[in-house]
């Protein structure tokens, strides 16, 4: 009776040892999720934000250049100057299209490409109005109409700047959160790898009993 008692305390600590494991395999599983989405928001917050938070701000540098290459322009007394001009402008033109290609390969969100897909549309706006004005015609309303889509190019490209920021802040607020999780996990194993040993320990302690047992038995 004793023996049947004992075999089944050992069956319910051995069903408990497993049940523990797999908890920690589970929990190992889920942690090892975390610290790979951890890696991935640490990549992106300096690939998909800091760094376009800079060619961005280069961008709108560049932009504002045309300004002054507009003004110079409006004042061109030859052919000469325009085309020093125009050559300028599309020196002007190559640097911002390569910004522009890099941060179009980073990770956008869905109010990045809506705000992008209206910054494309104001550099076509442009181009038409520069490609007027460089012909000479309607000269003052092509260098009106490419002012306004430098000043709203500006517009757009502060408007991204900020939502780089805004999202960097909600990138690093899910890192944090990830790290605490994970943290809790790790800790959660710990506790679990605490109570297997003292399953273990409990059940080897149960094995010296029921051989002690059987030892009297065989006596008798």
């Amino acid at each position: 009776m004793k023996w049947s008692l004992l075999f089944k305390e050992k069956m319910k600590a051995a069903i408990i040892l497993v049940a523990l494991m797999l908890a920690i395999i589970i929990s190992n599983f889920f942690e090892k999720r975390l610290a790979s989405r951890n890696d991935f928001t640490v990549s992106s917050i300096f690939e998909d934000r800091l760094q376009p938070s800079t060619d961005l701000y280069e961008m709108r540098t560049l932009n504002d250049q045309r300004l002054f290459i507009l003004e110079e322009f409006l004042h061109a007394n030859s052919a000469t100057d325009r085309n020093r001009l125009n050559e300028k402008m599309e020196l002007n033109h190559s640097q911002f299209d390569q910004l522009l290609a890099r941060y179009q390969t980073t990770f956008l969100v869905a109010q990045e490409r809506e705000l992008l897909q209206q910054l494309q549309k104001n550099l076509r706006q442009f181009d038409n109005a520069f490609a007027q004005l460089s012909k000479a015609q309607s000269g003052t309303l092509a260098l009106q109409n490419a002012k306004n889509n430098i000043y709203q190019t500006n517009t757009h490209l502060g408007k991204l700047n900020k939502l780089q920021s805004q999202i960097g802040k909600q990138l690093l607020a899910q890192y944090k959160k990830d790290t605490y999780y994970s943290s809790f996990l790790n800790t959660f194993q710990i506790l679990l790898s605490v109570c297997i040993g003292f399953i273990i320990l409990k059940m080897v302690s149960n094995s010296s009993l029921l051989n002690k047992f059987d030892k009297k038995i065989n006596l008798n």
